[in-house]
């Protein structure tokens, strides 16, 4: 399970996953995996509050199980619908006065 975080030496059941290198980005990889090879959805903060293999596996234990689905792929299009957010991003970034990324969603809506 810690393997794939870090690829260095071995993993411990009692290595502190943040003390080896683990990060939030990893943290978050590390919840997939978890989810793929246990079918359980382990919360993100659960990594941070048990940062143990050993913590972690406890937790692991008491979840329900909840099987992993990956999220398919959109069809091919010419073009896809953009959320409002984005287009606040697309509108803040085209402009070149210092408008708010908040005043140009609103003339999105």
């Amino acid at each position: 399970m810690g393997r794939g975080a870090e690829k260095t030496a071995p993993v411990g059941i009692r290595d502190h996953f943040f003390e080896r290198g683990g990060h939030s980005l990893k943290a978050t990889a590390l919840v997939s995996r978890i989810a793929k090879e246990f079918g359980v959805q382990v919360p993100l903060q659960d990594i941070f509050a048990r940062p143990t293999v050993e913590e972690l596996a406890s937790v692991i234990q008491d979840l329900e199980e909840s099987p992993y689905e990956a999220i398919q792929p959109a069809q091919t299009q010419d073009t896809y619908p953009v959320s409002s957010s984005r287009n606040g991003c697309m509108c803040s970034s085209s402009l070149k006065t210092a408008v708010s990324a908040t005043t140009c969603r609103l003339c999105w809506n």
